[in-house]
């Protein structure tokens, strides 16, 4: 019997985002901004997508490598942003008036449930697509794969 691909979870994906921007950011030492950094975005995003390739290309059976590239990546990417956020918002060693990135954080996870489920969106963004409810009484099915 094979070994299956090991697949990681939530928390080790958002303890690599935060390795990999810890690796490519730069800290400021002086002033009024010291602790915060800068950090080169573009490099560690590149290194996660990446290891999200490696990651998807080990399993076997993904039936669409876009659609299991972009779950993966999409997932990671707003679980380390939620759980960031929640972070600031919550931490005692801050301002009580930064709190309110938890509102700001309440609107995203609001807007992104009503995007991911939106009706309107997923009809415009795809016009050609024929939709079919496959429990409905005149479901229909075909062939293609």
């Amino acid at each position: 019997m094979k070994a299956r691909a090991k697949r990681y979870s939530d928390l080790e994906w958002t303890n690599r985002v935060q390795e990999l921007i810890g690796l490519h950011t730069k800290w400021i030492t002086r002033g009024k901004n010291k602790g915060h950094g800068h950090g080169n975005t573009r490099v560690w995003l590149n290194v996660l997508i990446d290891d999200v390739f490696r990651a998807v290309s080990q399993r076997k059976g993904a039936y669409d490598p876009n659609l299991a590239i972009c779950s993966l990546l999409g997932r990671i990417l707003v679980v380390w942003y939620c759980s960031c956020h929640r972070a600031k918002g919550l931490d005692p060693r801050r301002p009580l008036w930064r709190a309110r990135v938890l509102k700001g954080l309440a609107k995203y996870r609001s807007a992104l449930i009503s995007a991911i489920t939106s009706d309107e969106l997923m009809v415009k963004a795809f016009p050609n697509q024929p939709w079919n409810f496959p429990w409905g009484k005149d479901r229909k099915g075909g062939t293609f794969v």
